[in-house]
């Protein structure tokens, strides 16, 4: 910026951020009308200020809260005038400036971030319930299950080997724990075939039934409470059970 003797032009970054008392404010504004080295001071603070904070923070916007506590700092660095070295407060406004811009790139990037997951997670639910519905349009089984406020329908598909859970109005289990599917074997043992947990923005939760082996071999399916991570063998209580 401009080295200028101007006793006012020192004040200027902080008039940008805001930062000045009324008292300043009122004197500087004053000056401005008539001074031209000070209002081309002004214009290439504002530039930086409202230019490129302005083409960037839409994204999103610094609380109230950490905005009045970084002016009561300037507020408190403009007291001491700086008058020692003109260049102290500037280097101090570019500081603040440059901090600025940087915690809001960070935040468009976590916002960016973000939404690539919920478009990779919208993806997935997209091809599973495209599957759902050419697992519905063809001949697949459809094998009813009640339980204590909710219902559903296993779907099987023999010849493809695959084969859903569809259950309206699941309740969510405890927070440290999930839903595991069970097949079960003639035999009566159990074999995981995968967990999950409810999707609350809908009213349905749909699960793939996860496994290496045919459907064919097993005679039902069952699905308990366990904890997070999941179990070898069904330790928790059983909230369904369907038998193919």
């Amino acid at each position: 910026m401009t080295q200028n003797n101007d006793p006012f032009i020192e004040n200027i970054p902080a008039y940008v951020l805001g930062a000045l008392s009324r008292t300043e404010t009122a004197a500087l504004k004053a000056h401005l009308e008539t001074c031209r080295v000070c209002q081309a001071e002004l214009a290439q603070f504002q530039q930086i200020g409202d230019g490129l904070l302005g083409a960037i923070l839409p994204l999103q916007t610094a609380p109230a809260v950490v905005k009045g506590k970084l002016l009561e700092r300037l507020e408190a660095k403009t007291a001491i005038k700086w008058r020692a070295s003109g260049w102290g407060f500037r280097q101090l406004a570019f500081g603040v400036l440059t901090l600025l811009l940087i915690s809001t790139n960070l935040i468009a990037f976590q916002q960016i971030r973000s939404l690539r997951q919920q478009q990779t997670q919208l993806v997935s639910q997209i091809e599973k319930n495209h599957t759902i519905v050419g697992m519905l349009a063809a001949d697949t089984e459809m094998h009813p299950i009640d339980g204590e406020g909710f219902s559903g329908n296993l779907l099987l598909d023999r010849e493809k080997n695959l084969s859903y859970l569809v259950v309206w109005n699941l309740p969510l289990p405890p927070e440290d724990s999930i839903y595991q599917i069970w097949l079960v074997s003639p035999e009566g043992d159990r074999i995981d075939a995968g967990s999950f947990r409810p999707e609350t923005e809908r009213p349905f939760t749909s699960a793939a039934l996860l496994s290496s082996r045919n459907f064919t071999e097993f005679v039902g399916v069952e699905v308990t409470i366990e904890p997070l991570g999941g179990s070898d063998s069904p330790t928790g209580e059983k909230i369904m059970g369907v038998d193919y």
